[in-house]
Parts: C-alpha cells; sequence; structure tokens
C-alpha cells in the first residue's frame, strides 16, 4: 500500500553565487536584491516517494513592484538553462503588478499589434505601434494635458 511522505515539498532558493553561477541555498525570504526569484522545489507524493524536482521562476512582487529589467531578464536565462541542463521541467508564476509604462487606458487601447504570424496570434507579436491617426491622437491629448496640467489625474508622466 502506499502511504503519504512525511515532507512533500522540499524547497532550496537559486541563487547566483560571486562567480554568478547558480547554488541552491536555503535563506530567509526578502533577501534577493533584484525583482526575480528562483527555487528548486522536490515534490514527494506517495507514488514518489523520493521526489520529483522542477525548477520555479517567480517575479518577486515586493521588490520595487517586480519591475522586469536587464538584471531579472538574465536571471531569467540563467535559471532556465540551469534547468534544461539538468533536465528538471521549468515553471514560471507571474505575479506583478503590470507594466510600469505611465500610459492610461485610453492611450493603451489605441496601439496596434504587428504579430508574428496573422493567422496564428499564439506565435506572439513582433512590435506595437501607433498608426498615424492615433498617433496624432495621443500628441492631442498630451498637448491639453500638458496645458492644463493633468499628467498625475490622467496617469501621464513627462519622460
Amino acid at each position: 500500500t502506499l502511504s503519504s511522505p512525511k515532507s512533500t515539498l522540499e524547497a532550496k532558493e537559486l541563487v547566483l553565487d560571486e562567480h554568478d553561477e547558480l547554488t541552491e541555498v536555503e535563506w530567509a525570504p526578502g533577501n534577493n536584491t533584484f525583482g526575480m526569484v528562483a527555487w528548486v522545489f522536490t515534490l514527494r507524493m506517495p507514488e514518489y516517494p523520493s521526489g520529483h524536482k522542477v525548477v520555479v521562476i517567480a517575479n518577486d512582487i515586493t521588490y520595487k513592484i517586480s519591475s522586469f529589467g536587464p538584471i531579472e531578464d538574465q536571471f531569467f536565462y540563467t535559471v532556465t538553462k540551469y534547468a534544461r541542463e539538468h533536465g528538471l521541467p521549468r515553471v514560471y508564476l507571474s505575479a506583478n503588478s503590470g507594466a510600469l509604462n505611465g500610459l492610461g487606458e485610453e492611450v493603451m487601447n489605441i496601439f496596434s499589434c504587428s504579430w508574428n504570424d496573422d493567422e496564428h496570434p499564439e506565435k506572439g507579436i513582433d512590435y506595437i505601434y501607433l498608426n498615424q491617426e492615433n498617433y496624432l491622437k495621443v500628441q492631442e491629448k498630451a498637448s491639453v494635458l500638458q496645458d492644463h496640467r493633468y499628467y498625475r489625474s490622467a496617469g501621464w508622466s513627462r519622460g
């Protein structure tokens, strides 16, 4: 008969050492110095009491609202490479507050997408853009906002 393991989950955090190599550590949460964290989870179940390992990556919403920059990108790549090299599945858990682009909803909704494949949007986008008509709308809106100093209330920024 199968019995439940005493410990169903073991987690070791993956961190970069002084040589930018990933190493497994056990430490208190909140020691990361950028907005992404990763772990190696060992999941144990009655059928596999010795456990299965999986790499989990997550952006950290408690660090600068989980903004994603070059350091986070490099860490994500390094952890993904680690998972591949060790033959482990990789799971990405996304928890963020949204893009920090400073655009109001009325502006975000007028951007257009150039799809990688028009017939298969699930293949992603190549880039986003404003057509001439919508670009002029943004320019007009920016001019009105600047004249009336509504930057903060509209969610726009000068930069």
